[in-house]
């Protein structure tokens, strides 16, 4: 007889608290309410998979007596569609089951364990109730985890675009310093070819005055001398110009440059300061749902 006790306790201790914990999903599972939103579940022992709604992965939970719990979409990337039939099938076969073990577990049943069995169904209601309310703050949660990281995509390919922007704005620039640069060497070139033919005209005259025998012929050749030397104080009057002109021109570029930058830098801090007050409330309004 003590036997009997004994074996009648052990049965009970082991399938009361199996029951109960399938109740609780069954229930969840009953009273869920779809939204045809689909996620991906990872089970510790079947893996990852696909499910048209949180509901829908409750149910299968129930019927198939698996522990799938909700995670990102991202981890389902690489699994094929879902197979609507497929689901349906397995729905129809475990509705159309026998509920004998069932019927055997409620005959070893006593009125006492009668009254513990429905208290753990309604503390198993109250407990899929605050499951449900977990579940859609995780959504919700999740929602907004997606739309902060969203905004932090938009913002790097804001600062992206901007510094291709500084970048071309930059290449043109230096386009332009270095077609001044190629002016200027032809500028000098072209004065140089001019010194060559100043100096060949001041040896065409040197020739002049050693040929010349007259006193005429040596003064024509003295007027030529200073009309020549005139005319190099003239070009080297113009080059300096030249030069004093185009050392100005590079030092007002730099400056521009300089305060290119300077503003590109205050835009870039203020976009960044915009981007963590918009995390910092959203960090706030979490706080306060919480």
């Amino acid at each position: 007889m003590r036997y009997q006790i004994f074996f009648v306790g052990l049965t009970f201790i082991i399938f009361v608290p199996y029951q109960s914990e399938a109740n609780n999903k069954c229930f969840t599972a009953k009273t869920c309410l779809h939204n045809a939103i689909e996620i991906c579940g990872e089970d510790q022992i079947q893996g990852t998979r696909r499910f048209f709604d949180t509901c829908d992965m409750k149910e299968y939970n129930c019927l198939q007596g698996t522990s799938y719990v909700k995670v990102s979409l991202g981890r389902c990337q690489n699994l094929p569609p879902i197979e609507e039939k497929s689901n349906k099938k397995i729905l129809q076969q475990n509705e159309e089951m026998p509920n004998d073990e069932q019927d055997a577990g409620k005959s070893l049943q006593t009125p006492e364990e009668n009254s513990e069995q429905e208290q753990g169904a309604e503390k198993s209601f109250e407990l899929g109730e605050e499951n449900s309310r977990q579940e859609q703050d995780e959504e919700k949660i999740s929602e907004k985890y997606e739309d902060n990281s969203r905004q932090e995509k938009e913002a790097e390919s804001l600062q992206m675009n901007e510094d291709n922007s500084k970048q071309e704005q930059d290449a043109v620039e230096s386009t332009e310093i270095h077609e001044e640069n190629s002016k200027q060497e032809n500028d000098e070139e072209k004065s140089v070819d001019k010194r060559e033919e100043d100096s060949n005209q001041e040896q065409d005259a040197e020739l002049a005055i050693e040929e010349a025998q007259d006193e005429e012929k040596i003064k024509d050749v003295a007027k030529l001398k200073d009309v020549a030397k005139l005319k190099e104080v003239a070009k080297l009057k113009d080059e300096t110009k030249l030069k004093e002109a185009a050392k100005l021109k590079e030092v007002a570029k730099l400056k521009e440059v300089a305060k290119l930058k300077e503003v590109a830098k205050l835009k870039e801090v203020a976009k960044l300061k915009e981007v963590a007050k918009l995390k910092a409330d959203d960090v706030k309004k979490d706080n306060k749902r919480e």
